[in-house]
């Protein structure tokens, strides 16, 4: 991970700066790399924790990237971070600070950014000089700023503490983890194919759990919330399933998809099970319990918005996951296409996955807006 910091000095006050950085259409005229609002944030502000940005950039090639604000002080400071769009690009996570000061404000704009090849090291200094090139442009921009009006910065409502700190609810999660690997354990006794989909039902909330231990999550009491509701939902359909109880169509569907093999497509019968289950459970189960965790918890002290950088971060598990459950399968089983991608590189393991199996994300991102209508409706 490589630091870039570059800061400048602006003619304006701290309350002008934030407006020049934050909205697209003042942002247009002065920065090396506009940017367009894909879906506002908290307060249905596009200046909000939660909102969604596509960003024309050009380092280390010119391309769009997508991003997500993950911390707005309004005027004091914005985070945000890059989830998905330049091919090159591991990780990009941006924080701009901004100080009054006598003759104005200080602007300090800090980014960690990684890469996926030695291109990095070219690619970083073409990153820095338009960054200062973006800055540049601000000073010269904040100099034409009128005189700043007597009026306070709108700022987030006051946050109540939450409701069940992370400690609490840990033990009842590590529960329902041992009951979901009591469930892929008989199924692996019994031969049963559904095993494939306990099993990368286990993985996922492991996967989960070392994100939160890792403090990847910024709302890890929010994630567990999450983990519980969706573990009650997911037995819950299994339970219906095997005993004929009242079902989902998308879920019936999913877990008779799992019964079918094919000595001939091992893989695609293995596959075709856990992509039919993870797309029900993106379909029906997660927008659900994201609107009840919300509704329940939440809805007094917090955004529904404000938590979708962690159901972003939340992503980056798939890849593990699907690592972890190929190697558990005979490796005569496991596409030449899948083999080379996977020792080449995660991004491009990522990519394959995408394009020839499941793109994941694209229902990821679904289910979360899904989760905000229901809230919408329900709340």
């Amino acid at each position: 991970m490589t630091r870039i910091d570059v800061a400048t000095q602006l003619a304006c006050s701290a309350e002008q700066a934030w407006g020049l950085l934050t909205d697209p259409d003042l942002k247009t005229i002065w920065s090396a790399s506009p940017f367009h609002v894909e879906d506002v944030g908290e307060d249905d502000r596009c200046d909000r924790a939660g909102a969604l940005r596509e960003v024309e950039i050009s380092a280390p090639l010119r391309t769009r990237v997508h991003e997500v604000v993950t911390v707005a002080d309004e005027p004091h400071r914005l985070d945000y971070m890059v989830y998905k769009g330049a091919p090159l690009l591991r990780d990009h996570h941006g924080r701009i600070d901004i100080e009054t000061t006598p003759a104005g404000c200080a602007v300090r704009w800090t980014v960690d950014v990684s890469f996926t090849t030695k291109l990095g090291k070219i690619a970083t200094p073409t990153l820095r000089r338009e960054m200062e090139k973006s800055l540049a442009g601000l000073s010269e921009q904040s100099k034409l700023m009128p005189p700043p009006a007597a009026v306070t910065a709108r700022r987030p409502h006051p946050r109540r503490p939450r409701r069940s700190p992370a400690s609490v609810l840990r033990p009842e999660v590590d529960r329902q983890l041992g009951h979901q690997r009591l469930i892929a354990d008989e199924f692996a006794r019994t031969g049963d194919p559904k095993y494939w989909l306990a099993r990368s039902h286990v993985l996922a909330n492991e996967e989960a759990l070392a994100l939160v231990d890792a403090r990847v999550i910024e709302n890890p009491d929010w994630l567990l919330h999450l983990m519980s509701n969706q573990h009650r939902r997911y037995v819950s359909n299994l339970h219906a399933y095997r005993t004929g109880g009242p079902i989902s169509p998308v879920w019936r569907s999913a877990w008779a998809r799992c019964e079918e093999t094919s000595p001939r497509r091992a893989f695609g019968g293995v596959l075709g099970g856990i992509r039919a289950g993870s797309r029900a459970h993106l379909a029906e189960d997660t927008p659900a319990a994201l609107a009840e965790v919300w509704g329940v918890n939440y809805r007094d002290t917090r955004h529904y918005k404000e938590f979708r950088a962690d159901f972003i971060r939340l992503g980056s598990l798939h890849g593990t996951c699907g690592d972890r459950l190929i190697d558990e399968l005979p490796a005569d089983l496991v596409p030449r296409p899948l083999r080379l991608a996977r020792r080449l590189s995660p991004e491009l393991r990522d990519m394959v996955v995408r394009r020839l199996y499941y793109d994941v994300e694209v229902d990821r991102m679904r289910a979360f807006d899904r989760g905000y209508d229901i809230a919408r409706r329900t709340f």
